[in-house]
């Protein structure tokens, strides 16, 4: 037998090597799931919001042409044009801030993990954790 690895074994070795990767990620991520899903939920809101002004200009354009303008529907439908844009600009902020906030949490684990590993590994610390002088 040869020591020599196949191909198929370093296939495997990078799949593991991956999976493991991203199960490390997907740990310092799951605290914040909810906050993730709730961006996901409200990002989605606030695009389909921020589509309808665009669908709403074709009926303004159409009402405008006509020679018997209805200047009530006109205005009902810039009234909801506007309102769709207020709500998905105001949902589309508390996205950035829901993804925001668990992007932080994340950064400060790994932060934290961090420098308590390089603390441990350093030389110029007791066994109590006191620098030496």
């Amino acid at each position: 037998m040869s020591s020599v690895p196949t191909a198929a074994a370093e296939a495997d070795h990078k799949v593991s090597c991956a999976s493991s990767g991203l199960r490390r990620v997907l740990g310092y991520v799951f605290p914040w799931w909810r906050s993730l899903v709730a961006a996901s939920v409200v990002l989605t809101l606030s695009s389909a919001l921020l589509l309808v002004p665009a669908v709403l200009v074709r009926n303004i354009t159409s009402t405008l042409n006509r020679r018997d303008v209805h200047y009530g529907h006109l205005a009902t439908l810039t009234g909801i044009a506007a309102g769709a844009l207020l709500i998905g600009a105001v949902l589309s902020a508390i996205g950035a801030v829901l993804v925001m906030r668990a992007a932080q949490g994340v950064g400060s684990q790994l932060r934290t993990k961090l420098f308590s590993r390089l603390l441990t590994q350093t030389p110029l610390t007791t066994q109590t954790g006191a620098q030496a002088t």
